[in-house]
């Protein structure tokens, strides 16, 4: 009897054993789903939910063809870069399983429909981009003679809420306070050829909005009439203040060398004192309060 007790307890531990393997493997391999995906450039930015940390394997096949016949990738964090694979634009299908971390491969699972894009090679290089008050300035070099191509700007705030907007690739501004509410954004910047290809996301940059309050004049125009008289003038609209301050001053000397003048609207008409001057325009917000001077000339 005693021989039989230990044959069933062998017997158990060898069934039980197999189990704990299978069920692995398979949890290994069900703890992904995916939700998205974007290309950007020659990679694929995965948007997957995973229940552990385990490393991710991607499958990218030709149709719905076995995905151990596919191009196999290790994804890394939520990229996966196929730039190196010789892949032609066109459909595909894209599977994903995780790697546990005994080695062990789950099942190739969720298998999603992709579609690989032309990328559109044109020169974009960001010197500098920063916010100053009511606009965003930016210092970019592109191809001006090639006017087949954009530029676009993806905003993500905190909460990870996405914007995408135009920026122009012959200013050095864009004017933030119309559309950008506050908050604190990883900015990204590419190109955009005619044919709505896209290139890589160039970025983040940080770019905090805390308020738009106490904001220095922006949007300033200025136009001379044929007598020689010089109109200024800029945007109005978004101010939380309605008194600006403005001064002459000989060029090239301190703005305490000059007489500070008031405007109770956001123009100065009809100045005749610009040939060998400076222009300074600042906004009073409160009392003993001001924004910042801007030179606008």
């Amino acid at each position: 009897m005693k021989s039989i007790h230990i044959l069933i307890l062998f017997a158990a531990s060898i069934l039980f054993t197999n189990c704990a393997d299978d069920n692995q493997t398979i949890g290994c391999g069900e703890a992904i789903r995916l939700q998205s995906y974007e290309q950007d450039a020659y990679t694929l930015i995965l948007n997957y939910e995973v229940s552990s940390a385990v490393t991710i394997e991607a499958s990218i096949t030709s149709g719905n063809a076995d995905p151990d016949d596919g191009i196999v990738f290790s994804v890394n964090g939520n990229i996966l870069n196929f730039e190196q694979a010789g892949l032609t634009p066109g459909n595909y299908g894209l599977y994903l399983r995780t790697v546990c971390n005994d080695g062990i491969k789950g099942d190739w699972i969720h298998l999603t429909p992709i579609t690989i894009n032309q990328v559109c090679n044109k020169p974009l290089t960001i010197n500098s981009i920063e916010r100053d008050d009511a606009e965003l300035k930016y210092d970019i070099d592109t191809d001006l003679s090639d006017n087949t191509y954009t530029i676009e700007a993806k905003w993500i705030n905190e909460t990870g809420e996405t914007k995408i907007t135009q920026i122009s690739r012959y200013q050095s501004k864009y004017t933030l306070i119309d559309n950008i509410p506050p908050g604190f954004y990883q900015l990204y910047i590419r190109t955009v050829c005619q044919d709505d290809t896209k290139g890589a996301w160039n970025g983040p940059f940080e770019i905090p909005i805390d308020n738009y309050q106490c904001m220095k004049p922006y949007n300033i125009n200025s136009a001379t009439s044929s007598s020689g008289a010089t109109y200024i003038w800029w945007f109005e609209g978004h101010y939380d203040y309605s008194q600006w301050e403005y001064v002459h001053v000989v060029e090239g000397q301190p703005i305490s060398s000059g007489s500070i003048q008031i405007a109770n609207d956001p123009n100065i008409n009809g100045t005749t004192t610009t040939n060998g001057y400076d222009l300074y325009i600042r906004g009073v917000c409160s009392a003993n309060t001001y924004t910042d001077w801007v030179q606008v000339f």
